[in-house]
Parts: structure tokens; C-alpha cells; sequence
């Protein structure tokens, strides 16, 4: 293994596929692998270990069975790396293959996905593996709850595979159905081993002792909502915090729907684009609920300046594309809830989750997305996974739940926040075509609380500016920039001040806060800096990058 430290799972998995070639006592008679390991734990090097078994001569082909198109292209990329093939000893191919007759074309197996498994009318795939030795991975198995149409596809393949690999990072269904080829004792996922299956699991604790994954700071904004119900009654609270169990999914509808959807988008955007001024290479991804939010934060993003790719139907060519050149140089990603799984950019350090979906495993396949460890991004004792959200009882359930996965001796002056009682949130996706809940009338931010998880103390602190701060701190970019401006092209200030005023009649002082971020936003179109990367603003309202991009509506009264 060339003296190279496998993570504990990796190590785990090769002893056993070594261990099935030598026909060791304790693996002579194993069938199946199964492998639970955190999200961002590292499971992509489990296929090409499996390869080992076909250059023993004890396996003919793979059959690997993937959730997402996107993962097909990842799983191909993963035999190409020379680490991995010159890690495991293996120089096998796969490709990419959807319904076709010989779907491996002479190559050493193929990756499908379970859509299309489960529209093989014609059981190409099965007629594949008839006659031949295969190993069949299931990745995220969970995916298959029990008696679905994706299980009963599944079923035949296992049948006919001579190795079966199931990998997941959340054994457990939002829905709380159980998950096919899983066993269950007490209602819960039995992870025992047998004689012919071996149980591989990698904890969350496991992941952050070996360094692995990275901690997660949570950045969490309470808020006051006002909304109108249905039969025109208007309700307000002041907190999520305070609100009745049968308004919780209205008040947090109406938050993300008005102004505090576009302050959390301003106060990640505020810790990123400082984080990345010390690591260039980070990016930040947002997580709306449905198409439309989505476009309509990436429009709000580029009227701040930021210029963003939208990547909302999973399937598609654009989306596709998107996240390619996300991956590569793009720094800036607006998403929905069914892209994000198995989206693999180490790069990511923020994501700012916008919607109200609120199961564990959906959040904790969301939030992983930004704990990749990334040796770019400098060493590991400087690096988190921030991840900004609304304080709202149900995710602070989820912040306990991971807590208590880490094992972690949190302290917290704020510990009764994470017992709060619990409540259910509808789960939001693209194109379900969701009544909307009331009509959302307006919301305000609050307080911040910050909580790292890790190998850490928790820590709480306020940070949100007042109305006034923000405007001082806005009134003095804008100063500082037209002083700017006047340097680079030989103008008097007072000269330049006399045609910025020009936007604007009303006198900055009396300017509100949305007019002040428009007049600077202006100011940067009609009056670019010569070097523009170079004037870095204290406030909320960032430079303009595309003079051509989508102005900030003042006369919106909501967000999305």
C-alpha cells in the first residue's frame, strides 16, 4: 500500500476484499459488503477496490448502480485516477451506460442509474450479468425503500451478482419507511455482521477523530414573521422561538419568502467573501427549495455584484454544465434540494440553506457538502464547514442530533434552545407544485448564534449590525469608493461627489438602507475602478463585477 494511510472504513474494506482472494477463515464465505460511512467520509475508492477481486480472477465484471447521472461521470473519473490504481493494484475500466445492449463495450463493467434500472423494460442490465461473475454495488442504497419500484429492480440484480456492495451515509429514510436488503431488530438498521455479510461502519466521530470530514460552525438567525392566512387573518411573532407549533411552517414559509431571506443571503455572502480573501479558492453553494427561489436568489445575488450559476433540474444539460464549471472555477452556486447529494467540491466552505425542509438526513447530506477536507484550502486546524440557516426549533434538533453522533462535550449557554419541542415541516422539492401556506407580509432578522461542532467548545455570540451601523457603514464605502474613483482618473473629489449626486437627488443622509444600497450599487456601474478586485467594501453591499447584470428592485416588497 506504499506506506499510505487508509482512512479506518478504506482499511476496513481492504482487509476484507484481501481477505475474500486468500480465502481467510473470516471472510471465506462473504457475499456482501455492506458500508456505512458519514457523508465526505471518502467511499468513492470502494469500487476500484472492489476491482481487485477481477484481477484475482474471482469476478468477471462490475455492476455499479448510482442515484444521480452526475455520479456516473464521478464513478468513471475514480477508475482513471493513477492514485487509486496504483493504491489498490487495479487497472480496470467502467463507463457510463443507460439501457443499452452490451453496456460495457469491452470494458471491465459499467455504471448505470436506478431510473434507469428501474425503466429496463428489456432487463439489459440483467441480461448482462447472466453468465457472469458480477460484483454489483449499490451506492446509497438508502435511496430503495422497501417494496418500491426501484426495490423490486434492484432484487433481480442481487440475485444474479456473485458480490453484492451496499454503501450509504444515511441509513435511515425521511420518510420512515425502511430501506430495502437492510436488516432491522427494534426498528432500527441492524449493522451486525454475518457469515456471509461483513458490516463496515464509519461514524461521524470516527470521520473528525481521523480527520477525515471537518468540524461545522452553524450560523443561525432567529427572526420575527408577519403573514396572512387564508381567510385574510393576519398573524405576527416575534421569534421563531416563540411561535405557536401550528404556525412554525407559516412563519418560516414567510421568512424565506421576504427580507430575511435576503439578509441571511447577505450575511453568508458577507462571511464568505471575507473568508475568501484569505483561501481564493472557496466557493459557496445555496440550497433553495424550488426552481423559482432558486432563480430568483441567483437575480439577487447578481444585483449584488456575484455573479452565480443555477443548477436546478439534475437531469438536464444546463445543470449539468453547470456544476462542471462549478467544479472548476466558478465560485458561486445556486441550487435546490434535489441537486445537492453527491455534489463532490472539496472547494466549498458555505452553503446557506434556504428552505424548509427540516429531516436529519436530508440535512446532513446538505451540510456535508462543505465538510470535504481540501489541502488548498491550507491546513486543517483552520478549515470548517460554516453553514447558515434559521434558528428554528427543528434544526436546532438536528444541530443535537449531530452533536451527540460527534460525542462531543459541547458546552453552551444557550443548551435549552436544543430542547425545544418538535415539530414537522412539509419537504419542499422542485416542481411539486406546493399550495403555498399563507401569504408572507414581512420579517425581520434578529440575532445571530454561532455553534462550532468538532472537536471543539460550542460558542455563542451576536453579531447582527443595527439599521443605523449598516447605513454608516454603507454611507463610508460609498465615500471611500468615489474618493477611489477620483484618484484613479485625476478628479477632483468634490467634482466627482457633484455627478454621483446626480443618481440621486435625496442627500445620503437621508437615504434609506435599500436606497443606499442601491445608490452604491449604481455608483459602481457609472463609475468602475480601474482595478476593481482591489477595493474591498465593510459593509453587506459588495462590488459590482458585470456592469450588465440585473439591477436591485427597490420597489419588491419581498423577496421570493
Amino acid at each position: 500500500m506504499n506506506n499510505i494511510k487508509l482512512r479506518q472504513h478504506q482499511s476496513e474494506m481492504n482487509m476484507c476484499i484481501d481477505g475474500i482472494i486468500a480465502g481467510t477463515h473470516k471472510f471465506k464465505n462473504i457475499k456482501n459488503i455492506i458500508v456505512s460511512a458519514c457523508p465526505a467520509a471518502g467511499k468513492g475508492s470502494i469500487p476500484v477496490n472492489a476491482g481487485k477481486l477481477i484481477m484475482s480472477g474471482l469476478a468477471d465484471a462490475l455492476v455499479i448502480v448510482v442515484p444521480r447521472k452526475s455520479l456516473q461521470t464521478q464513478c468513471e473519473a475514480v477508475f482513471q485516477d493513477k492514485f487509486f490504481k496504483k493504491l489498490f493494484g487495479v487497472s480496470l475500466q467502467v463507463r457510463a451506460s443507460t439501457n443499452e445492449t452490451n453496456p460495457s463495450r469491452g470494458y471491465n463493467g459499467f455504471v448505470t442509474t436506478i431510473q434507469a434500472l428501474g425503466h429496463d423494460k428489456h432487463e439489459k442490465v440483467l441480461e448482462f450479468m447472466k453468465g457472469r461473475r458480477c460484483i454489483l454495488i449499490n451506492d446509497e442504497n438508502h435511496h430503495q425503500a422497501v417494496d418500491s419500484p426501484w426495490h423490486l429492480a434492484m432484487e433481480k440484480l442481487m440475485t444474479a451478482a456473485k458480490y453484492v456492495i451496499l454503501t450509504s451515509g444515511t441509513l435511515s429514510r425521511a420518510d420512515k419507511q425502511k430501506i430495502a436488503f437492510m436488516k432491522y431488530r427494534n426498528g432500527y438498521v441492524d449493522l451486525s455482521s454475518t457469515e456471509t455479510t461483513h458490516v463496515i461502519e464509519y461514524t461521524r466521530s470516527d470521520a473528525l477523530r481521523e480527520k477525515a470530514i471537518l468540524p461545522i460552525a452553524f450560523h443561525l438567525y432567529d427572526s420575527s414573521a408577519e403573514w396572512e392566512e387564508h381567510s385574510g387573518q393576519v398573524k405576527e411573532v416575534k421569534s421563531f422561538l416563540d411561535v405557536k407549533d401550528e404556525d412554525r411552517s407559516k412563519a418560516l414559509y414567510t421568512a424565506l419568502q421576504t427580507e430575511f431571506a435576503k439578509k441571511l443571503i447577505e450575511e453568508s455572502l458577507s462571511h464568505w467573501l471575507d473568508y475568501k480573501s484569505r483561501v481564493p479558492v472557496s466557493k459557496i453553494l445555496f440550497i433553495c427549495a424550488r426552481i423559482g427561489d432558486a432563480r430568483k436568489c441567483m437575480e439577487y445575488l447578481r444585483s449584488l455584484g456575484v455573479p452565480s450559476l443555477l443548477a436546478t433540474s439534475h437531469e438536464s444539460k444546463e445543470c449539468i454544465q453547470n456544476i462542471e464549471q462549478f467544479k472548476r472555477q466558478a465560485p458561486v452556486l445556486v441550487t435546490i434540494s434535489v441537486c445537492y447529494e453527491g455534489l463532490d467540491v472539496p472547494s466549498i466552505s458555505h452553503i446557506c440553506i434556504l428552505t424548509r425542509i427540516r429531516s436529519n438526513e436530508w440535512l446532513e447530506q446538505a451540510v456535508s457538502r462543505a465538510t470535504r477536507v481540501n489541502k488548498q484550502s491550507g491546513p486543517y486546524r483552520t478549515q470548517k464547514a460554516e453553514i447558515f440557516a434559521p434558528k428554528d426549533p427543528k434544526f436546532l434538533e438536528f444541530v443535537d442530533a449531530i452533536k451527540k453522533e460527534q460525542k462531543t462535550m459541547a458546552i453552551s449557554t444557550h443548551e435549552e434552545d436544543l430542547q425545544l419541542p418538535l415539530f414537522e415541516l412539509p419537504e419542499l422539492n422542485e416542481g411539486n407544485g406546493e399550495h403555498a401556506p399563507c401569504k408572507p407580509l414581512k420579517s425581520q432578522i434578529l440575532e445571530l448564534s454561532r455553534t462550532v461542532l468538532g472537536n471543539q467548545k460550542v460558542v455563542w455570540e451576536r453579531k447582527i449590525l443595527t439599521p443605523k451601523q449598516e447605513e454608516m457603514d454603507i454611507r463610508h464605502d460609498i465615500d471611500r469608493y468615489l474618493k477611489r474613483y477620483a484618484r484613479d482618473q485625476g478628479y477632483e473629489v468634490m467634482e466627482v461627489n457633484r455627478s454621483a449626486k446626480e443618481i440621486n437627488q435625496k442627500p445620503r443622509n437621508l437615504m434609506t438602507l435599500d436606497e443606499l444600497r442601491y445608490f452604491f450599487n449604481r455608483i459602481q456601474i457609472l463609475f468602475p475602478l480601474v482595478s476593481r478586485g482591489s477595493f474591498v467594501p465593510i459593509s453587506n453591499c459588495q462590488p459590482i463585477f458585470d456592469s450588465k447584470q440585473k439591477e436591485f428592485n427597490l420597489e419588491s416588497e419581498s423577496f421570493f
